[in-house]
């Protein structure tokens, strides 16, 4: 907690009541935090979510499966690559 005050009091003054949620973008961090964190006063009404960034990852990856968007992931790949590999090119596309 004392690496956490100055960022909380930075944030908030020191007010959490002014915190309503916290998350982390890792699982482990996010379960020991709150571990830590729930033992403090001023902290009970904070919301927490465990990882979202990890949970919106699966859910790309599950549409991505589905063939009508392999396919379009597949033409999309190709037009990165293309900019990827051609510096004018991609020169050309910032300036436009």
């Amino acid at each position: 907690m004392s690496l956490l005050k100055p960022i909380i009091k930075d944030i908030v003054s020191l007010n959490t009541l002014k915190i309503n949620a916290i998350i982390t973008d890792i699982n482990s961090t996010m379960r020991k935090f709150y571990r830590e964190i729930v033992k403090r006063p001023g902290f009970s009404h904070v919301f927490y979510t465990l990882c979202d960034s990890y949970g919106f990852q699966l859910l790309i990856k599950d549409i991505l499966q589905i063939l009508k968007w392999k396919e379009v992931m597949a033409a999309v790949s190709k037009v990165v690559a293309f900019f990827k590999k051609s510096k004018l090119q991609l020169a050309f596309l910032r300036d436009y």
